[in-house]
């Protein structure tokens, strides 16, 4: 149920599961998470992009392989649990459908807004990077009239390709050299100074870059980088007295 007053609210907030096929352990983990949200009285959920590991578009193909996750979050919106999803590199070109018939908030780039007296920048964290300009190039022609037009508009295995090739171009790769960490994390941290700088804010939730980063920006301004499930399933639970990082398998187990 949503929350009436500040005082009740608990959010969650999750980014880069890349779920693929059904049968993996995360694609199960995730579901039975989401069926846990109601008995946790969760009221605000928050996905920030690559949910799945390719979804372009709103064609069939997509909606019946994660089907069981789509209904799961569909009744977790008709029960009054407020979703808000935030498109990625793996998944964009989606809200039609996901606003439309799942019932989710969808945005296509950072959005800041202010729910429950808290005040939150989210984003996917994509467009972190300005020194990577080949991504940035490839982001805005998938953004294009263009691109629209070949997905909503050519047979679903040609859009697929196109998703692919997308997907291969990206860059929230799973980042091994302490150096490579060290230089996102400091992307990362820059990118919330500067915003609070120009607006403050009490939280700003990045995904992407595959690195798990709790970062104190000013006072109790914090920025929340939320890593990937590739590396440990896991989200961000804020309520109005705690803030912190979740392994899912002891949340789901407490």
């Amino acid at each position: 149920m949503k929350a009436e007053t500040a005082n009740q609210f608990k959010f969650h907030f999750l980014s880069d599961l890349h779920l693929g096929s059904s049968h993996e352990p995360n694609f199960l983990l995730f579901l039975n998470y989401l069926k846990s949200l109601s008995e946790k009285k969760v009221t605000h959920l928050f996905l920030l992009g690559d949910i799945f590991d390719l979804w372009v578009g709103d064609q069939k193909y997509f909606v019946e392989k994660y089907k069981p996750i789509v209904e799961e979050l569909k009744s977790l919106s008709k029960s009054g649990v407020e979703i808000h999803y935030f498109e990625g590199n793996h998944d964009f070109l989606f809200r039609n459908f996901w606003q439309k018939e799942v019932g989710v908030y969808v945005y296509d780039g950072p959005q800041r807004l202010e729910i429950c007296g808290l005040n939150l920048l989210l984003a996917h964290g994509d467009q972190i990077d300005k020194d990577d300009i080949g991504y940035i190039r490839l982001r805005k022609f998938f953004r294009s009239g263009l691109a629209k037009f070949i997905v909503f508009n050519l047979p679903e295995v040609i859009t697929r390709k196109v998703g692919e090739f997308a997907d291969k171009k990206s860059h929230g790769q799973n980042l091994r050299d302490p150096e490579d960490k060290k230089r996102v994390v400091n992307l990362v941290r820059k990118y919330a100074e500067t915003s609070y700088k120009n607006m403050p804010f009490d939280y700003c939730f990045t995904g992407h870059f595959h690195v798990k980063d709790e970062y104190c920006v000013i006072d109790s301004a914090k920025s929340i980088n939320l890593g990937t499930w590739l590396d440990e399933p896991s989200f961000y639970e804020v309520t109005s007295n705690s803030s912190k990082f979740i392994t899912l398998n002891k949340a789901t187990s407490s």
